[in-house]
């Protein structure tokens, strides 16, 4: 993995919320990664992959199991098992999250900054639920 730190510096800095999945080196980077730990028999399933990437960095890298593959693949076919597939989950995961965000920013009055600064002080960027 030490040939993918270029990959890991490019989305070091970047939030879940604004980042570009769109952006050529972005996406490549993405693809990148995902591709590269795909092929590794001993890390198992996708799921396993996700999560792996998810705890080097939790502010870009989305967790997805079979089901969440499943709900996705209706909303987008090209949300599969890949390299690809990720990157559109990724996608289609921002979008549904920023969606959330602006209707309760209509709702409450706050701007999206504010909502994100306020959920990040209460849970703490923690992706579990056992201390709430």
């Amino acid at each position: 993995m030490r040939n993918l730190e270029k990959d890991f510096a490019l989305l070091r800095d970047k939030r879940f919320l604004t980042v570009n999945f769109n952006d050529k080196a972005i996406s490549e980077a993405i693809r990148t990664i995902y591709g590269e730990l795909d092929p590794i028999a001993y890390l198992g399933s996708p799921t396993a992959i996700s999560k792996i990437l998810h705890l080097l960095n939790p502010e870009i890298f989305v967790m997805w199991d079979n089901a969440i593959v499943n709900d996705y693949h209706k909303i987008s076919r090209h949300v599969t098992y890949s390299a690809n597939g990720y990157l559109e989950f990724l996608k289609e995961t921002q979008k549904a999250v920023l969606t959330a965000l602006s209707e309760f920013e209509k709702e409450i009055g706050k701007s999206l900054d504010a909502i994100e600064g306020e959920l990040r002080g209460k849970y703490g960027n923690k992706t579990d639920n056992q201390n709430h």
